[in-house]
């Protein structure tokens, strides 16, 4: 932490004396690499409201701050970079023209990361039939660079003597450590080192309207308790792909992904509808958990009702529907039926999830049980689904 205080002092800004961050040398995959936690001195206490972090918008690491900032202003004419680009080049000219203004916060950040970005196809392929396995990116990120950034770095290895691993290890820095601040991707020393636990978040970060960007406690700390952020309502899908770990318990906010595909609806569906909703055979679906005090049928988005729908009655009478704005209540059974259908078939053709020992061979072996983890988890989700559906029918 002393390096960390270090780097925000010089930038103008505030961190508590009594923080410290811990390694998590337990490997411990519900939380990421490092932890922010109060000294356990009898003195080390944080009243609700208490500030305990204040960075001036300038003391943040963003591509306006950098030290080629006016470069970077140059390259989004001449190429098609987008925001996260610029933050990547930001990072990448200070890492590699080091004494930087951030030399301290550069050397925390990790040098690996337990994304699925970073884990080989054959670990990939362990999330098969997960929301994560549709959302981690890797090969749109490779298109990107190739398309984007490589054409930056052959024209200017002076500046970024660099490789498509750095641009990557950026991106998921950025990914798992950014914020945004006034709309604008932000990388913000210390806030970004306190980890995530769903509903438990001890502490809140502002800065959207201030000249600085702080962190305050929202209930009372005691010594030798770790302060707890709040990433947002995402499940463990999402925590996966974003910063390599999940809750150690269910996740309310965890998505099954399902492509239109496999609702097996005709091609006719997909045209009668084409001129209200834009959705292709090869778009992803995603439902959480359901709930228990909403009614099924409204938790099915309302592009699938139509879908079905359209694929269940006459175009006559799907144009009345349209034109008369009717409420689809009356084909909710046919919605029903139709989805746990799709759902059953899901669950029938699901793989076994892998076990450890037909997986001896993984040197990592945590990306394995955070596999298990979420394929148990997901399938627990999917066969909600299909109890509450036949439940709703019934």
């Amino acid at each position: 932490m002393d390096g960390l205080r270090r780097c925000v002092e010089r930038h103008g800004g505030f961190v508590h004396k009594d923080l410290i961050i811990v390694d998590n040398v337990c490997g411990d995959l519900t939380k990421r690499t490092r932890a922010v936690y109060l000294r356990s001195d009898p003195g080390a206490v944080l009243s609700p409201e208490q500030e305990f972090l204040s960075i001036p918008r300038s003391g943040l690491l963003t591509a306006e701050n950098c030290r080629i900032a006016q470069i970077i202003s140059d390259l989004t004419e001449q190429y098609p970079i987008t925001e996260w680009d610029q933050l990547i080049l930001a990072l990448i000219f200070e890492d590699t023209h080091r004494p930087s203004p951030w030399d301290e916060y550069l050397n925390f950040l990790p040098s690996t990361l337990n994304s699925p970005l970073f884990w080989t196809s054959s670990e990939r392929d362990l999330l098969s039939f997960t929301a994560a396995s549709s959302s981690i990116g890797h090969y749109s990120i490779e298109d990107g660079f190739h398309e984007r950034i490589a054409p930056i770095f052959s024209s200017h290895p002076d500046l970024f003597p660099s490789s498509f691993d750095q641009y990557k290890r950026f991106g998921a820095l950025i990914m798992a450590y950014s914020f945004t601040i006034a709309d604008q991707i932000a990388m913000v020393p210390v806030a970004d080192a306190l980890n995530h636990i769903s509903f438990s978040s001890n502490a809140k970060l502002f800065g959207d309207d201030a000249e600085s960007v702080s962190m305050e406690v929202v209930t009372a700390l005691l010594p030798g308790q770790e302060l707890i952020n709040t990433y947002g309502d995402v499940g463990n899908d999402t925590l996966l792909v974003r910063y390599g770990f999940m809750d150690s318990s269910d996740n309310p906010f965890t998505q099954i992904a399902i492509q239109y595909c496999q609702l097996s609806l005709s091609a006719m569906a997909y045209e009668r509808t084409d001129e209200f909703i834009s959705v292709e055979e090869d778009d992803w679906l995603y439902l959480r958990w359901p709930k228990s005090n909403v009614s099924i049928v409204d938790q099915i988005p309302d592009e699938v009702q139509m879908l079905i729908v359209a694929d269940h009655v006459s175009e006559q009478q799907f144009q009345q529907l349209v034109e008369s704005e009717t409420e689809m209540t009356m084909f909710d059974s046919v919605i029903m039926r139709s989805l746990v259908g799709c759902l059953k078939n899901m669950a029938q053709s699901s793989p076994p999830i892998p076990s450890s020992s037909s997986l001896s061979d993984y040197i990592a072996n945590e990306r394995l049980w955070l596999a298990q983890r979420l394929r148990h988890e997901s399938d627990r989700i999917l066969h909600a689904w299909i109890d509450a559906l036949i439940k709703a029918i019934v």
